[in-house]
């Protein structure tokens, strides 16, 4: 759970600088300052199970998957909050792995997650949450005097 609270004065969208004859220097004191008052409490809880399973000695094959709740209660100018986001999200991972041998390791897996949107658009509602796909590659060589881990991957966010 996270809490956000400002209470103060406070100037948006109030003061421009005109591109064709800047006003130098900027007279700070004109500006109009309202008094302002925001909440926003974020809330995320998950549930996830997971498992590996043993398909050989040398192949392991690792499934898990995550229903995530948000609840993001907001309030502007008004000491109620009201809530404007609230979205349930199912995200999975799945992965292999080979022992070559007794020191080296590889695999590959993918992976989902998703992130709320944070911030209003000018109707007062939200964006969609943001939902990215990670495929990687990697190996892990381990000796009794040194491990050595190494690993690519891709990130496509929407």
């Amino acid at each position: 759970q996270q809490d956000l609270d400002f209470d103060g004065p406070q100037s948006i969208s109030q003061y421009t600088i005109s591109i064709q004859k800047p006003a130098w220097p900027v007279d700070l004191g004109n500006l109009t300052l309202k008094p302002r008052t925001f909440k926003e409490q974020y809330q995320e809880r998950g549930l996830a199970i997971a498992d590996t399973v043993d398909l050989t000695d040398t192949l392991q094959f690792r499934l898990g998957t995550r229903l995530s709740s948000i609840l993001i209660d907001t309030a502007n100018n008004t000491p109620l909050s009201k809530t404007t986001a609230y979205m349930h999200h199912v995200t999975h991972s799945e992965g292999l792995s080979y022992q070559a041998s007794k020191e080296n390791k590889f695999w590959v897996s993918r992976a989902d997650s998703f992130a709320p949107t944070r911030g209003q658009t000018r109707d007062g509602g939200f964006l969609p949450p943001s939902i990215a796909t990670q495929w990687e590659a990697g190996i892990r060589r381990q000796t009794t005097e040194n491990v050595f881990i190494a690993s690519v991957f891709n990130i496509q966010q929407d």
